[in-house]
């Protein structure tokens, strides 16, 4: 290309460059003002209508924007969605020089409403409603960058259907929240001088766990599935006849017994409830928990390990945290339809609480260490995916005595990492082989290494071990 020719391209491309920035810009300058689609939408200026505001927590916002959608669809209206440049609704009316805050394209957030599901909300948008013959223009959106607040503004011509407007928002929130039906966990900050507090929800998902993974005693699962299962599938039956719907529910016994493992198995079961998980790390959100589990109720609030309460600070900080669960227990109403499991290594520890508030907690299961026949379906169900050739399985049954499943667990564990290390001396298969010799070397690893990894592996015997 010769010099002159370069020249001229280069030319074009400038004033091309040059004419696209313009019309952008021009563009922008003719974009409607938020005032003048207000106007247009309603028949009349922003300054002759009426609003209404009300606040909601930060964690509402995702629901807010769900019923609002869910409100318009119900009752056969439509809405177009806008962004705005300025600061929303809220302000709409106060002296801005003119022409005001622009429309502006949305901005959308991505928010998760499950651990693999997301929505997308909008940051700046406001939507112009009509329902019927009535009209309105609806923002929900944080306070401020940061926020934990949200407000929900809605203007109309009447005041009374602005109002009536906020309370359909709020009926259809508590019936579409992303929250409702899901296993969650609450973690925040208190407030504390002028500095506000936040509030976030975590979503759980458990690996899948099955009615035949739990090995109990079959009078102790049947215990434990009246208590639990039973309590909802008949909780219309009950109410019907005016019985109480709250509950308490205490799983103790010793540590690796599987109060945990059950628990998980039940927020899965429970089809419907909405599972809440609460920890020693955020003792002070059981308020916030309850609060949540009565708007989402069917609920299931789960407190594990709860005599580690008294240990966290204090003992009487721990009594007066375990004293606030049962209050607020206590505090339900009768046809609110949730119950409370706690889980214990240690039942002496919460014991006095719990007797000096009869009612509150109705029910406490047990959960032995496993007995022979237990033991043999464990090592069978820890072994899946490997080929178990066994001749002696009672040998091993006797010697496991006093084994609870998590130390079954790491012992099928260790016997694979065993048989793997022999195999690989002979032979390259994708499948394992696990027998007697291995098992037992895994068991005298293990058994004979101390009394500290025996405790640590939830291995329970008093007496001392001897070599079968």
């Amino acid at each position: 290309m010769d010099p002159q020719t370069f020249k001229l391209v280069i030319l074009i491309v400038v004033v091309s460059c040059v004419g696209v920035a313009g019309a952008i810009v021009n563009t922008l300058m003719k974009r409607d003002s938020l005032i003048k689609r207000i106007t247009e939408h309603f028949g009349r200026e922003p300054r002759k209508l009426v609003n209404a505001i009300r606040s909601f927590q930060g964690i509402d916002f995702p629901n807010l924007h769900i019923a609002i959608k869910e409100l318009v669809k119900e009752q056969g209206g439509s809405y177009e969605l806008i962004g705005h440049a300025g600061l929303g609704l809220k302000y709409l009316v106060q002296e801005l020089p003119p022409p005001g805050p622009k429309v502006s394209l949305v901005q959308q957030e991505c928010i998760d409403t499950d651990t693999d599901t997301s929505i997308q909300c909008p940051r700046n948008g406001i939507y112009l409603i009509t329902i019927a013959e009535k009209k309105y223009a609806v923002e929900a959106s944080f306070v401020y960058e940061g926020s934990n607040q949200v407000d929900l503004v809605v203007y109309s011509i009447d005041p009374e259907a602005c109002s009536e407007f906020i309370e359909q928002v709020r009926e259809q929130l508590n019936k579409h929240s992303i929250y409702r039906g899901k296993v969650i966990s609450l973690s925040g900050q208190e407030s504390f001088g002028d500095v506000s507090g936040w509030l976030r929800i975590q979503f759980h998902k458990f690996a899948e766990v099955s009615r035949e993974d739990i090995v109990l005693p079959e009078k102790t699962m049947n215990l434990i599935e009246r208590n639990i299962g039973s309590f909802y599938k008949h909780s219309e039956k009950l109410k019907a006849v005016g019985k109480s719907l709250k509950r308490g529910v205490l799983f103790h016994g010793k540590p690796g017994t599987g109060k945990t493992f059950t628990a998980k198995f039940f927020s899965q079961y429970l089809d419907g409830v909405t599972v809440f998980l609460l920890s020693g790390e955020q003792l002070w959100l059981i308020k916030q928990s309850f609060q949540l589990a009565r708007l989402l109720a069917p609920s299931l609030v789960i407190m594990e390990d709860v005599d580690l309460i008294a240990h966290t600070r204090d003992e009487t900080l721990g009594q007066t945290i375990l004293h606030q669960l049962l209050n607020e227990l206590d505090g339900l109403n009768k046809d609110t339809e949730i119950l409370f499991l706690l889980t214990t290594n240690r039942p002496e520890v919460i014991e006095p609480a719990l007797a000096l508030r009869p009612g509150r907690v109705d029910q406490a299961i047990e959960f032995p260490l496993p007995d022979r026949e237990c033991r043999q379906r464990l090592i069978e169900q820890y072994a899946r995916g490997m080929e178990l050739k066994l001749e002696d399985m009672d040998r091993i049954t006797r010697r496991t005595e006093g084994a609870s499943p998590a130390f079954i667990q790491e012992l099928m564990r260790k016997s694979a990492l065993i048989a793997a290390e022999s195999e690989s001396e002979s032979k390259n298969g994708d499948t394992l082989s696990i027998t007697d010799d291995h098992v037992h070397e895994a068991l005298d690893e293990l058994l004979l290494s101390g009394p500290l990894t025996k405790k640590i592996v939830g291995f329970h015997q008093t007496d001392e071990f001897l070599p079968l």
